[in-house]
């Protein structure tokens, strides 16, 4: 689903519009670079228009974690022009007050309607007249002791809060906004969202600000967070955890550094300047990213470590979320957003395996196999439905091995630059999609490496020689054991 990781997608952080009938190709280099040796050429096209205006939320919250409350002030204005989309919000929340376009009104949650797509627990709000500019509801909302969607919950030891709790007024048609917040709780938790610190308006708050369009207000505070900041040439890395990660902190901080730093030299500079903050939750479940903000579940990490190449699994799961940074070139609404988690995947294994080396890959390739063999619906990756049950098989796994194959057979070894070439025609129109990856792959990589990829990518089901084939390209002998672990 595309609010959720694993196997949720990522958002996409502006509205832009570019359209392109075909995107050049950048002149191929005198000779191909090596895949670690320096930043891809920038392209040359006109950049797209600046963004519309966005709706902007302004929210005040009293947190209670003690009694899993939030009570809470939400204001939101839409831009001229603009029309109100239906609004959602949690189907425990109790609305104690509703001003629209400041005058009295009346809102109450429809609970027997449809909710939103991936948002289970939200309802719709029916208002007494549709807002012109504003509307603000006051309500409190009671999430209980049990996480909501296993990440998001309002606890002594953990406040995570998402659109996935539906903890605000949200509508998914609002695909990118604007937020200001502050949040008052008792005790001495660290408090990290997806936007900037700013001042509060009064003592015993925290603020927030957003410098640019995202897609929802995601909030983390938990006693016993420490944070620590490190630069990795473009972009910094604030890695926040309890002593529990402690005997981790070093090396997860190392291999982080080091993947933006890759990911710099084989794509290009990232689109997002900002601060990339790493949480690990004290708790279970999965993980996901509301730029810069990235959380991830401490106890599967520990779960990680206890397995064999732990260390490897713990930094291949984070350093996906990492890759997002450049890989938010698809519609995330649409099932072109495939191609998102595909190169994220791609370019997290492949770090991973050059990191740890192919002792880890065999490990991978016999876990990624048992996914196969569970599969449900046999359809191609390129194809496969947001909905469908073999959603993270086809839109991670297959095409991250498939492209790993292509790039260790491209004899000029010019996937990673094509792979840029996707990034910067995308980044701003957020357009890609397989006719632009294959466009760019057409211009770069040997023809019948492209060709082969393609076929993969198209073929309804792995069966046993197409497996095998691929094995055979990762250069994975048949039978061949993990390394040390």
């Amino acid at each position: 689903m595309p609010l959720r990781c694993p196997p949720g997608a990522l958002f996409v952080l502006t509205a832009l519009t570019l359209s392109c009938a075909s995107d050049p190709a950048p002149a191929p280099p005198s000779r191909p670079p090596p895949t670690r040796a320096r930043p891809v050429d920038v392209d040359r096209r006109d950049r797209a228009p600046a963004p519309p205006p966005v709706p902007h939320l302004r929210l005040r919250a009293d947190i209670d974690p003690g009694a899993h409350t939030v009570r809470a002030t939400a204001t939101w204005t839409a831009p001229a022009g603009v029309p109100w989309p239906t609004l959602y919000i949690h189907r425990a929340a109790r609305i104690t007050d509703a001003r629209i376009d400041d005058a009295p009104g009346q809102a109450h949650l429809a609970v027997d309607g449809a909710p939103p797509p991936y948002v289970d627990v939200a309802r719709p709000l029916r208002l007494s007249a549709p807002p012109g500019r504003t509307l603000t509801l006051s309500y409190t909302l009671a999430l209980g002791e049990d996480p909501v969607a296993d990440v998001n919950q309002i606890a002594p030891d953990l406040v995570e809060l998402a659109i996935y709790a539906g903890w605000y007024p949200f509508s998914p048609a609002w695909r990118a906004l604007t937020y200001d917040l502050e949040v008052t709780m008792p005790g001495d938790a660290t408090v990290l969202t997806n936007a900037t610190p700013v001042a509060a308006t009064a003592p015993g708050r925290v603020a927030f600000r957003t410098d640019a369009p995202g897609n929802d207000v995601a909030l983390v505070a938990a006693p016993g967070v420490h944070c620590q900041t490190t630069r990795s040439d473009t972009l910094q890395l604030r890695l926040c955890d309890t002593d529990r990660s402690a005997p981790h902190r070093r090396t997860r901080q190392t291999h982080f550094t080091d993947a933006l730093r890759t990911f710099t030299e084989r794509y290009s500079r990232a689109a997002l300047d900002a601060t990339a903050t790493v949480v690990y939750a004290p708790r279970a479940g999965w993980g996901y990213s509301r730029f810069p903000l990235i959380v991830v579940s401490e106890e599967r990490a520990a779960r990680s470590h206890r397995e064999p190449f732990g260390e490897a699994r713990d930094t291949r799961g984070t350093v996906h979320e990492l890759a997002h940074f450049w890989w938010q070139v698809a519609d995330t609404s649409t099932d072109d957003d495939w191609l998102n988690e595909a190169l994220a995947e791609y370019s997290a294994l492949r770090f991973t395996v050059d990191t740890f080396g192919d002792g880890y890959l065999a490990a991978a390739w016999d876990d990624f196999t048992a996914a196969c063999a569970k599969a449900q619906t046999g359809e191609p990756v390129i194809g496969t439905p947001a909905d469908s049950a073999d959603r993270y098989l086809n839109w991670y796994l297959k095409p991250a091995f498939a492209l790993l194959a292509a790039a260790r057979q491209d004899p000029n070894q010019m996937v990673d630059y094509a792979l840029g070439a996707v990034f910067r025609f995308s980044y701003e129109d957020r357009a890609a999609d397989a006719k632009r990856l294959f466009n760019q792959l057409s211009h770069h990589v040997d023809d019948a490496v492209t060709a082969t990829l393609s076929q993969r990518l198209h073929a309804p089901g792995w069966d046993d020689a197409t497996l095998a084939a691929v094995r055979s390209d990762l250069g994975l002998a048949p039978g061949d054991p993990p390394g040390p672990r």
